[in-house]
């Protein structure tokens, strides 16, 4: 992900879990706020838990896994958080 960009919320049935690998991200996870993520750490989504990243001055490199139901009919985007 490049530097200064926001994936707003989401939500889908399959679990998922972002392992970082390079970089900088910050989290949002439900209604908890942004949580800064380096290198070594991960975000886990269970299923239709809503979620947000952004990166700030620094881009980010992750890999993912998604387990469960991975078909995209049930993938909601809402937007950028407003709060």
């Amino acid at each position: 992900m490049l530097p200064n960009f926001e994936y707003g919320i989401r939500t889908h049935p399959t679990e998922e879990v972002f392992f970082m690998l390079a970089g900088s991200a910050y989290w949002r996870r439900g209604s908890a706020p942004y949580k800064a993520l380096d290198p070594g750490e991960r975000s886990y989504h269970s299923s239709m838990m809503p979620h947000a990243n952004k990166t700030a001055e620094a881009s980010f490199l992750s890999a993912y896994v998604w387990h469960g139901d991975i078909s995209t009919l049930n993938y909601k985007y809402e937007g950028i958080p407003t709060d």
